[in-house]
């Protein structure tokens, strides 16, 4: 938080954030309703859901799916949260995960199941990767989204957190590569698909660092440690997309 400023929105002398990726000083109340609203755009210029469906959230424990299980309560949409367990012990990533998770829960009274994939399969992610012979980050990705459409069979709409950076670095990627399949399924939501269920991103017009700061000034709960398992190549685009970012707020700190 910096010094106070006049908010741009209500116009109030109080201390405000900078929130460099729309260039705003923005006071905390004005910030919640500004990111709220973006949510909100996005659900409906896609046509994402409706206040009357059953919304799935897949939350992992990170910020971005602590966020968007915030903002579609506040929002008055029907969610119930869905956690998968997939038994990562360097670290104790995932009990901790599950243990935010759980708080989150209970703090905001929402609905959650869980879903151990030791439980389910007597495994963890680890020895499933090696016996498919795939990186782990890829395997769990997949092994997730298996057992959320199973568990979501009654549910009209599975959402996850990708947030913008996300999309930026996959789509990156994606043409770097020419991964073709990969950029036709690109979209902000993706339509039911045999035993696919609809699958909707309600943070696509969000930053990442809108997400953290959302969670920050609500004091929600969420682990900020990333996946010890999460993939190379990633992790580069990400990075990339990253610097990319800092530097275009340099340069309207400069034209200021």
């Amino acid at each position: 938080m910096n010094k106070k400023f006049k908010c741009v929105k209500c116009k109030s002398i109080d201390e405000v954030f900078y929130v460099k990726s729309y260039n705003l000083k923005i006071c905390k109340h004005c910030f919640l309703d500004f990111f709220r609203k973006r949510v909100k755009e996005a659900i409906e210029k896609f046509n994402m859901f409706s206040l009357n469906d059953k919304v799935a959230v897949a939350i992992s424990g990170g910020k971005d799916s602590v966020a968007l299980a915030r903002v579609l309560k506040d929002l008055g949409y029907n969610i119930t949260l869905f956690h998968i367990n997939v038994g990562i012990k360097k670290d104790d990533y995932s009990e901790k995960c599950q243990k935010v998770v759980k708080t989150l829960a209970e703090q905001e009274h929402l609905p959650l199941k869980i879903i151990s994939l030791a439980e389910e399969i007597g495994v963890d992610i680890k020895t499933v990767s090696k016996a498919m012979k795939k990186e782990i980050c890829s395997v769990c990705g997949m092994v997730k989204r298996y057992i959320l459409n199973r568990e979501a069979k009654d549910f009209d709409v599975v959402v996850t957190g990708h947030n913008l950076n996300d999309e930026a670095s996959l789509l990156l990627k994606s043409f770097m590569f020419w991964q073709d399949e990969s950029i036709r399924r690109q979209y902000p939501l993706l339509a039911e698909y045999g035993s696919l269920k609809r699958k909707a991103k309600p943070l696509i017009f969000c930053y990442e660092s809108d997400t953290k700061l959302f969670c920050d000034v609500l004091n929600l709960p969420y682990y900020s440690q990333p996946c010890p398992f999460r993939g190379k190549s990633y992790v580069v685009f990400k990075k990339n997309n990253t610097e990319i970012g800092k530097r275009n707020a340099v340069m309207q700190l400069n034209i200021l």
